[in-house]
Order: C-alpha cells, then sequence, then structure tokens
C-alpha cells in the first residue's frame, strides 16, 4: 500500500495531556547517561571522557571546620586506644630513613614520578610497621595492608574485556589477611593516586582518571558502599568518596609535610579502620526469615546472571545472583527453592519495586517477592553528612567527549598527562543529587530473557538440562506479557511497568516448569521504574525506560501522558529487535541505525522511518533473505499484524488504500472518550489487549504443527 503524502503522515492530537491535577504532563530529558557507557578496551582518554560527562558535578564538602582526615580519625572504633601512641610513632617515624629519602627525593629534579612513588610507599609502609610494633604490646593489629601496585598482579573479577591502564593505581590498602597474589580490585579498602609535583594537585583530567580507577573496585565488588580515592601530589593530599549516588570531595587539603601529625592519624585510619568504616559490605544470607545460599555459576548457569557495567556509577547498579532457599523461620524447604537475588542502589523518591509485587501478587506474570532488606544510604555514606555543608561543583567538559575507541595512544598520553589547572565551577546543576539507598530484593526465579544473540545462541537458564530457547517459546512468554500488561493496568490502583526490554521479558525456566502453582511460559520483571498510573509522584511523569525500546510518543519532544499502551508498543520494538539480532547482518543493522543514537528525539525519528510502508516493506520483504533470515514467516506476519494495529489506520481513496501512520495519541486512537477519567481507559486497553492476543494466538497456530 502506498504512503500518504508527507504532510498527511501522522495523525496528532493538539492538545497536550494533562497529569492528574489538570496541568500539562510534565517532559523531562531521557536519562540517556545511565546506559552512556564506552566500548569494551577503550582508551583511557575515551573512557575519562565518557565518565566525565555521564557524572558532571562533583559535591564538594566543606570540611574548614571540622577537617575530615582528624574527624575520620576520632570516629574510628579504635582512635583512643591508638591516639596514647602516635607522638612517639610520629617521633620514629620523621627521624626514619624513609622519611629523610621521600624528603630529598621531593626536591630531586631528575627523580621520576615512579622512583618517588616509591619512596613515598616506603613512608607509609614505615609508619604501618611503626604502628604495629608500638600497638603489640595492646594486641591491637592491623587490618590493612599497604602495596605497591606497580609491583604487584592484578585480576578482575567482572568481565570487562582486556585489562589496561585504567585498571592500575599506584597504591592500595588490601586486608591484612590477603597474603598471596593475585588481588582482585574489589577487594582494594583504600586507593591512592600519586604524583610527584606539587602542582598536579590542580590537574582536574588526573584527577578524573583517579576517579574513573576508583569505580573499578565498585564495579568488581557490588556490594560495596563507598570506597575513598585519596590523591597525593607532592606534599599535597586529597580525599574523595566515591559511592552511588555521587562522589564527594573534601575541600581541607592535607599538607603532609606541615600536619604531619594528620597525616599519622589519616594513616592510622586506612590501616585499622573497620569495614563499615571503609564501605565494606558482604553478601546476606538471610532476609525476613528465609535463609538462602549462593549457587556457583557455571557455563550454562552463570553467578551473578547480571553485573554492573563498566564506568557507571550514578545508576541502580543493579546485581543479580541465583540462589537456593533453605529455609524460612527455622522450617527447611525440600527440595530447596531456585530463586534470586537482586542488589540494586533505589533512588528514595520512587515507590519500591517490592511494593508493586506485593501489590499485584495476583498477577501471574509478575514474580513473587519473599523479602527485601535495605542498607544505607549515598547521603550517609559521607561522614560528615550532617556536620558540614555542600557545595555542587560543575566537572570542565571533558577534552575528548566521543565514547569510541581511540585511535591515538601519543594524543591519549598527552591529554591525560597535563598538569593544566582547570578550576572547578560552583553551579546549580538541572537536576537534584536523588537519594540512593541500597536494597537487596529475594525473588522468585523467573527464568531466561527473550534476549537473543548469534553469536551466543541463547539456551535456558537451568540446573538440570540445558536446549536453546526456541522461537516459538520466545513468542509466547512476550504474549503472556502482553495479557499481563492488560492486568496491571485493569485494577483500582492501575500500573505501568515503562521499562520493558528483552532482559525485562523472561522464558520461564524449565526448573520451575512442573511446581504448584503451574508458572505461566512467560514473566515480566524489574519494576524498579514502574508508576501508578496519574501518581504524583516526583518521577511519575519522566520520559524513561530501556532507550530502544521506548514508545515513539515517550521519545519524541513533546508533552505526553505515560499509558499501557505505550509499554506493548515496546513489545512490537522487543519483537522487532530480537529478531533482527538473530542474524549478523540484522544484529549489525541494529547497532549502526539504532544503537548509536544517542538523542531521544532522533530516535524517535529513526523508529517512526523505520515502520513507514516504504521502509517496512523493505525489511520484510527485500531484507527477508538477510535480515530476518533466521526469522520463520509466522514471525514476520505477527510482526506486520502488531504494526498495522499500532501505528496505522487503512483509508480507502477510490481503488487505492493509504496507510496513515500514528505514533502516539493512544487513549485517542483507541476509543477513550474522556481521558480525564481513568475508568475509561480500561475497556479502550482491554480490547487492544485482545486484538494483539488474537494475533499471537494466529502465530501459535501457524506454528503448531511446525
Amino acid at each position: 500500500m502506498p504512503d500518504i503524502p508527507p504532510d498527511q503522515t501522522a495523525i496528532r492530537s493538539a492538545t497536550p495531556p494533562k497529569s492528574s491535577d489538570g496541568t500539562p504532563a510534565v517532559v523531562r530529558t531521557t536519562p540517556i547517561k545511565e546506559t552512556l557507557s564506552s566500548p569494551l578496551g577503550s582508551q583511557q582518554a575515551d573512557r575519562v571522557a565518557t565518565f566525565t560527562h555521564r557524572i558532571e558535578y562533583l559535591n564538594q564538602v566543606d570540611d574548614s571546620e571540622l577537617p575530615v582526615f582528624k574527624h575520620l580519625f576520632d570516629l574510628m572504633e579504635h582512635a583512643e586506644n591508638i591516639r596514647p601512641y602516635l607522638e612517639n610513632v610520629l617521633c620514629e617515624l620523621l627521624a626514619s630513613a624513609e622519611w629523610a629519602g621521600w624528603a630529598k627525593d621531593k626536591e630531586s629534579k631528575s627523580s621520576q614520578n615512579l622512583t618517588h612513588q616509591g619512596k613515598f610507599f616506603n613512608v607509609l609502609t614505615k609508619a604501618q610497621a611503626l604502628l604495629k610494633k608500638s600497638l603489640a604490646e595492646i594486641n591491637l593489629s592491623p587490618r590493612a595492608n599497604f602495596i605497591n601496585i606497580g609491583n604487584t598482579r592484578l585480576k578482575l573479577d567482572s568481565d570487562l574485556g582486556t585489562q589496561d591502564k585504567v585498571f592500575n593505581f599506584d597504591i592500595a590498602t588490601t586486608p591484612i589477611e590477603l597474603d598471596r597474589e593475585p588481588f582482585t580490585i574489589g577487594q582494594y579498602i583504600t586507593i591512592w593516586e600519586h604524583k610527584k609535583a606539587s602542582a598536579m594537585i590542580s590537574s582536574q583530567q588526573q584527577i578524573n582518571l583517579s576517579l574513573l580507577r576508583a569505580v573499578q573496585v565498585m564495579t568488581d565488588d557490588p556490594h560495596r558502599l563507598f570506597v575513598y580515592s585519596i590523591y597525593v601530589a607532592g606534599e599535597k593530599l586529597k580525599l574523595y568518596q566515591i559511592n552511588r549516588g555521587s562522589i564527594y570531595f573534601y575541600a581541607n587539603i592535607l599538607d603532609i609535610v606541615s600536619n604531619t601529625t594528620n597525616f599519622l592519624e589519616f594513616i592510622s585510619w586506612t590501616l585499622f579502620a573497620s569495614d563499615q568504616e571503609t564501605g565494606i559490605n558482604k553478601m546476606p544470607s538471610e532476609i525476613e526469615g528465609y535463609t538462602f545460599e549462593l549457587i556457583n555459576g557455571t557455563k550454562s548457569f552463570p553467578s551473578p546472571l547480571q553485573i554492573v557495567q563498566a564506568d557507571i556509577l550514578y545508576s541502580r547498579a543493579c546485581t543479580i545472583w541465583p540462589v537456593r532457599l533453605l529455609a524460612h523461620e527455622g522450617t527447611l524447604i525440600s527440595p530447596p527453592r531456585l530463586s534470586v537475588l537482586k542488589l540494586g542502589w533505589i533512588d528514595e523518591t520512587r515507590t519500591p519495586e517490592h511494593h508493586f509485587l506485593q501489590a499485584l501478587r495476583d498477577v501471574d506474570v509478575v514474580p513473587r517477592v519473599y523479602g527485601s532488606r535495605d542498607g544505607i544510604t549515598t547521603e550517609e555514606c559521607n561522614p560528615l553528612h550532617e556536620l558540614a555543608p555542600k557545595t555542587t561543583m560543575k566537572l570542565p567538559s571533558a577534552k575528548f567527549s566521543t565514547p569510541t575507541l581511540s585511535n591515538s595512544t601519543k594524543q591519549t598520553s598527552e591529554a591525560l598527562s597535563s598538569s593544566k589547572k582547570v578550576p572547578l565551577i560552583a553551579a546549580s546543576p538541572p537536576f537534584e543529587f536523588t537519594t540512593r539507598r541500597q536494597r537487596y530484593l529475594l525473588l522468585e526465579f523467573c527464568g531466561t530473557p527473550v534476549w537473543t544473540n548469534p553469536k551466543l545462541p541463547s539456551s535456558h537458564l537451568s540446573l538440570n538440562r540445558s536446549n536453546k530457547i526456541s522461537e516459538k517459546e520466545r513468542i509466547i512468554a512476550i504474549q503472556c506479557v502482553a495479557e499481563g500488561i492488560g492486568k496491571l493496568f485493569d485494577r483500582n490502583v492501575p500500573v505501568i511497568h515503562r521499562d520493558l526490554s528483552p532482559g525485562n521479558v523472561m522464558v520461564t525456566s524449565q526448573d520451575m516448569l512442573g511446581s504448584d502453582p503451574q508458572p505461566p511460559p512467560g514473566r515480566l520483571i524489574d519494576f524498579d521504574l514502574a508508576i501508578f498510573f496519574r501518581s504524583p509522584a516526583p518521577h511519575s511523569h519522566i520520559r524513561t525506560g530501556t532507550f530502544c525500546y521506548m514508545a515513539i510518543e515517550v521519545l519524541e519532544d513533546k508533552p505526553f501522558e505515560h499509558t499501557p499502551w505505550h509499554d506493548l508498543e515496546s513489545l512490537f520494538w522487543i519483537i522487532f529487535f530480537t529478531e533482527l539480532a538473530r542474524t549478523p547482518q540484522g544484529e549489525f543493522h541494529v547497532e549502526v541505525n539504532f544503537d548509536s543514537v544517542t538523542r531521544h528525539a532522533v530516535l524517535a525519528d529513526v523508529k517512526s522511518s523505520a515502520i513507514r510502508t516504504d521502509r517496512w516493506n523493505g525489511y520484510v520483504i527485500e531484507g527477508r533473505q538477510t535480515l530476518f533470515s533466521s526469522s520463520s514467516d509466522a514471525v514476520m506476519q505477527l510482526l506486520g499484524d502488531i504494526r498495522k494495529l499500532l501505528f496505522v489506520k487503512e483509508i480507502p481513496v477510490g481503488s487505492k488504500v493509504y496507510e496513515v501512520l500514528s505514533f502516539g495519541d493512544y487513549p485517542e486512537r483507541f476509543g477513550v472518550k474522556n481521558t480525564d477519567e481513568t475508568g475509561n481507559f480500561r475497556p479502550a486497553l482491554g480490547k487492544t489487549v485482545r486484538k494483539m492476543l488474537n494475533i499471537f494466538d494466529e502465530y501459535v497456530s501457524a506454528t503448531t504443527n511446525q
């Protein structure tokens, strides 16, 4: 069918949607920074540019009245035991050959940075030896040990591709019981960046790079609450704290030479501070009466099932492990039940995911929640959060702003070795730093995502058997979720998921088959971004979701109201993109034409263009044998029928039939007479869902005898 001329290809309402209070719905920028990360194997300059672009602001803590170095020591559990010994230890340290060697080398113009780093490391280890010797009489031993990274082999816990310089710190403290190499980066207690020249104390490029390295500690240990990054330049020392909500830096710069007492107190803190004081946290083994154990990963059943991407700091930091439920309130569970432990840092202004799961426990596609455990907030990570004021400081723009692989190692080295002083500027960001809380959820295990990759054929995540997931299994799972979207909305307080993606639509695990009650073939998980329809909550009108699968209207630069039809449209894009990804040519097409787009309005145009009749025919006819060669005729018919249901209105003109495309205004188009009344949405949505389910049923019928 030919297209109607361009000026008539879209039907759009002139009336912007309204919030529940009658005001126009608020449109905010898509949080694309949440999903932007540098490619695996990137050069440092590219990675630090991406990292800087994502962070954009730091929080400066004014500790002029209460220096953080002294405050950390004073708060330490063993501070009063250590304090009487510090004067003698300091006298011995200042009289030592190690201190004299560092002081002399500091003035030498011929000495290289690595040599000077060794001299500074000698001072740290001398202080450690003196403290250990002095405190032995009260049976107090250091909990940590200084190591010189330049002489230590490193190992990565997470699958981040090739290890390069970006992971290498200069000095670190590790638990004293780690007496053999290689160490994993997640085991570092504190990390130190060392520069010989005092002028480098103001090199923001070098500081940003040291912060990027520090994030790797958080990535490798998802349970970590925060990590301190210590930046030393000459005799100057700065302290930064990295957590999941922000980066704090403390305005007070410690002069090591003129303030040796505070320096020694700080060294004492790094060696004797407890896990809690240094941000170290362990995985729980019990939540709300349920005891469980971690399942060791295998090639077909990895653990964790999901990890945090490299270089990502301000995010939910979602990590998921498979576990076995062993008992509840002391009563054994036989056989142990396969479940998952989900860890995330959750925006405190959002309705918690487990509240949605509990409210939706009658909806079979929604996983059961067994319990939750809350931890510390990102505000509480800062030891001065109630004692010192904060100022938001804007980072200067990164020199390399494109998150791609660098072509010039020389250019990278020159850019990162610069000592040019680029001042931070006090600024009010266009957003509020949200407080995040660490939260563990113990959830029902649902199965395998419908996502597919031609290089790694999707198989059932099953402890008992492993076989590939069929096209039919994927489509039936999506059908279950389509029906579930209707059930989420058809209740007294309607719920909208808002984050439909291939990773959140699950094919039910074979381990669950035969259980009582019998689960449906498909499940819908991850309600972190869900909302109650027309909720007055602050985040209810934010443009959000997994970028590539968001509905076109949600991506456009215009006011909108998130409705369940947008979730149904996301299912269309899930089928479209996962079917494309089943062939190498299709996967490349997605990467080049869709994944590479970083602006929401541009992606809206790209996606709306993809479903125009001429382009669509190019996909399903000309591209059938290349882009969709792994897809059945039945699934291609399914895609075409859902496209027609959601986007197309056929208008006969004489002997021809034209397609009028519409990418939004779903309530009006599907028969909601009065959009001010929530109850008017249910029958119209129910009718849409039934039509979509009929399309899925036709697919099932067409593939029954295949």
